[in-house]
C-alpha cells in the first residue's frame, strides 16, 4: 500500500482482507485524514490539518488562558479593552512562538505557560518600627525551559536585577470596591 494515499487498490485490498481503511491506518500508529482533495499531496493535507489544529488551540488559548471569556465588564469602552488586551497578549504569544520554532524548539503554549506560573517574585516585609516596614522583593530563578526560551528571545535574565529593598510606612488594608462599580 502507499504510505498515506487512500487510493482504491489500497480499499479493495483491505477490504479483501476484512479491514478497513481507517482501522488499518490507526493500527500502524498514523492518522487518518479524509479529504475531498484527492489530488492534493499527502503532506500538503497534513500540513493544512496541523495549521487548523492550530487554529483551535488559539481559540482555546484566547478564552481560557488569556481570559477571553467570560467577560465581567458592563462598560462598552472596558470591554472592547479587554478584548484588544486579549487579541494584543495572542500576537505576543504568538511572535514568541514563532521565534522559538524558527529555533528549532516546539513547545506548545500550554507547557510554556506551565513553566512560566512556576515563576514567583517573593515579597518579605520586615517590620522595624509600628508603622515602618523593610520590604523585599526578590525573583525566582528560571526553569531550564524559560532560560532556553529567554536565549532564544535574546533576553538577559538575572533575578537580582529586579530585586528591590524599600523602606516605607505600613499602610492599613482597606477594602477595594470591585470593578464597574
Amino acid at each position: 500500500m502507499d504510505a498515506g494515499i487512500a487510493t482504491k487498490e489500497n480499499r479493495a485490498y483491505l477490504r479483501e482482507k476484512g479491514l478497513c481503511l481507517a482501522t488499518a491506518w490507526l493500527a500502524s500508529g498514523g492518522y487518518v485524514l479524509r479529504t475531498s482533495h484527492a489530488n492534493w499531496p499527502v503532506k500538503e493535507v497534513a500540513k493544512l490539518y496541523w495549521r487548523l489544529t492550530e487554529i483551535e488551540s488559539v481559540f482555546r488559548i484566547m478564552k481560557s488562558d488569556l481570559g477571553l471569556r467570560p467577560v465581567f465588564h458592563s462598560r462598552e469602552d472596558r470591554i472592547i479593552a479587554h478584548l484588544m488586551i486579549t487579541v494584543v497578549a495572542y500576537h505576543v504569544s504568538h511572535l514568541v512562538r514563532t521565534k522559538l520554532k524558527r529555533a528549532g524548539m516546539h513547545h506548545s503554549w500550554d507547557t510554556i505557560r506551565k513553566d512560566l506560573n512556576k515563576v514567583k517574585r517573593i515579597t518579605t516585609e520586615l517590620p522595624m518600627s509600628q508603622t515602618r516596614v523593610l520590604e523585599l522583593k526578590l525573583d525566582q530563578n528560571l526553569p531550564p525551559l524559560l532560560q532556553e526560551i529567554f536565549r532564544i528571545m535574546g533576553y538577559e535574565y538575572d533575578p537580582r536585577a529586579t530585586q528591590t529593598k524599600q523602606e516605607r510606612i505600613r499602610q492599613k488594608k482597606v477594602p477595594q470596591k470591585p470593578p464597574d462599580s
